[in-house]
C-alpha cells in the first residue's frame, strides 16, 4: 500500500467511521495534537537516561493512539477504549517517581539535561493535546480520556525532575525578579538518599558561575545628563565647522 493516496489534497480526510471531514475540524485537530504528543514522547524515549523510563512511556504512546482513534470515531467494540485502570497505572508511576524525589517547593523552569528537556517538551505537547481534546463538544471525549491526558503530563513532569536529579543537574526555580544568581545557588535537585557530599560539590560548582552585572538603570537624571552631553558635543562640532 502506498503512503500517499491523494485523497487529502483538497483539505479533507477520513474519520474512523468512513465519513469525510475537513482537516480543520476540531476532531482532526485534536487527533493531530495527540499524534504530535506521541512523537514528542518518542523523542523523550530516545534521550531517556535509564531503561525504566522507556517501557511506561511506550505504553503511554500506545494509549495515545487509542485515544486518537476514539476521538476519530472508532466504534466502542473496536477494542481501543482506555478505562480507569489506565489512569491508575499512570498514577502509580507518578507516585514511584515522587517517592524518589525531594518535595517540590516552587515552580521550576523547563530544562536541565537533554533527557529532562525532552521530557518537559513532551509534557507541554501533551498539555496542548489535552486542551484540544476537551475543547470538543460535550460527550466527544470520555472523562477517562481527559483524565488520562492530564495524568500523562504530570508523569512527564516528575520524570523530567528525576532525570535531572539522576544526572546531578540543577533545576532553575522560577523567580519574579528573574536574577540568575539568586535562583541557581542552592537549588540542586537530589534523589532521596543522595549523598550530602555530592550536593555540596554541585553547589560549589554553581557558585563559580560568573553572573554578569545588570545594566545600570536609566533614570530621569541620567537621561537629562545624556541629553546635555549630546548638546555640548553638537555645539563643539558646529563651532569647528564655523
Amino acid at each position: 500500500m502506498r503512503t500517499y493516496t491523494r485523497k487529502g489534497d483538497g483539505g479533507m480526510t477520513d474519520l474512523a467511521d468512513g465519513t469525510r471531514a475537513s482537516k480543520s475540524d476540531g476532531r482532526i485537530v485534536a487527533c493531530g495534537a495527540i499524534d504530535e504528543a506521541c512523537a514528542a514522547i518518542g523523542v523523550a524515549i530516545a534521550h531517556a537516561p535509564e531503561a525504566r523510563s522507556s517501557e511506561p512511556l511506550r505504553i503511554v504512546q500506545s494509549d495515545l493512539f487509542k485515544i486518537g482513534a476514539e476521538i476519530a470515531g472508532a466504534p466502542a467494540d473496536a477494542g481501543v477504549m482506555i478505562g480507569d485502570d489506565a489512569v491508575k497505572r499512570v498514577e502509580r508511576e507518578i507516585d514511584w517517581y515522587e517517592s524518589h524525589l525531594e518535595p517540590l517547593r516552587r515552580f521550576v523552569l523547563p530544562g536541565g539535561g537533554l533527557a529532562a528537556a525532552s521530557l518537559h517538551a513532551a509534557r507541554a505537547t501533551v498539555r496542548r493535546a489535552e486542551t484540544h481534546a476537551v475543547s470538543l463538544e460535550p460527550g466527544a471525549v470520555r472523562a477517562e480520556c481527559a483524565a488520562y491526558l492530564n495524568r500523562v503530563s504530570d508523569l512527564l513532569f516528575v520524570m523530567a525532575r528525576h532525570a535531572n536529579a539522576e544526572e546531578k543537574r540543577a533545576e532553575l526555580p522560577w523567580s519574579r525578579k528573574d536574577t540568575l544568581s539568586s535562583r541557581i545557588l542552592g537549588h540542586a535537585p537530589q534523589c532521596r538518599g543522595s549523598s550530602a557530599r555530592e550536593s555540596t560539590r554541585l553547589k560549589t560548582e554553581l557558585s563559580r558561575v560568573q553572573i554578569p552585572p545588570p545594566a545600570p538603570a536609566i533614570t530621569r537624571d541620567s537621561g537629562r545628563e545624556h541629553k546635555e552631553s549630546r548638546r555640548a558635543l553638537l555645539g563643539n562640532r558646529r563651532a569647528k565647522e564655523v
